[in-house]
């Protein structure tokens, strides 16, 4: 675990973005499942897919204390 305090944040921006693409991802895959589905006779299943919009900023929250600044 890095030590100095701007190594942390960008270690935790790091992993909110990975966390973001994850999710995108996900979505796009279940998008095409969705589009592609059919019952066993070829007709479709289910309505039309309802459009998913991902954030443009990964939700969490970065931990603003600093363990290392103690009085």
């Amino acid at each position: 675990m890095p030590r100095s305090r701007s190594e942390r944040l960008l270690l935790a921006a790091e992993r909110l973005e990975v966390d973001l693409a994850v999710e995108r991802r996900a979505n796009e895959a279940y998008e095409q499942f969705k589009a592609r589905r059919r019952a066993a006779g070829g007709i479709r299943v289910g309505g039309p897919p309802k459009p998913y919009q991902p954030p443009k900023v990964p939700e969490g929250k970065v931990n603003l204390t600093d363990p290392d600044s103690k009085r």
